[in-house]
């Protein structure tokens, strides 16, 4: 039985497609996103910083002060990502908006389905 051709390209579209959408963004993709978008995107967290206050920042795609972007857990909210400080070397998924401080990119979490491990 011969099948027509529009039939192969509909399922190669298909399979495409399906391919496509199943890819989540790394860091590097979303950093290029405007400020105040809001981003997810699936990568490893390259370093982690606790600073005396309390503060977490979490670098990705390279360590400070060359990172793609940092992932911040401030003290107030700290409660709410226990296990965050242990996440080095761990992929994440995170999800967040955009915003930037002295030039450089970043994502502020207030609630706790704004990162998960994504191993």
């Amino acid at each position: 039985m011969k099948v027509p051709h529009f039939a192969f390209r509909s399922v190669v579209l298909l399979f495409a497609i399906t391919h496509l959408s199943a890819v989540e963004p790394n860091v590097s993709t979303t950093a290029g996103a405007k400020i105040g978008d809001s981003v997810a995107f699936v990568d490893v967290i390259q370093e982690v910083v606790i600073k005396p206050s309390g503060t977490i920042f979490l670098n990705f795609g390279k360590e400070f002060p060359n990172e793609v972007l940092t992932v911040i857990v401030m003290d107030d909210t700290r409660p709410r990502f226990p296990e965050v400080e242990k996440w080095s070397g761990k992929k994440v998924r995170v999800a967040g908006e955009l915003s930037e401080h002295a030039g450089h990119r970043r994502i502020i979490l207030r609630e706790r389905d704004q990162i998960s491990l994504a191993e």
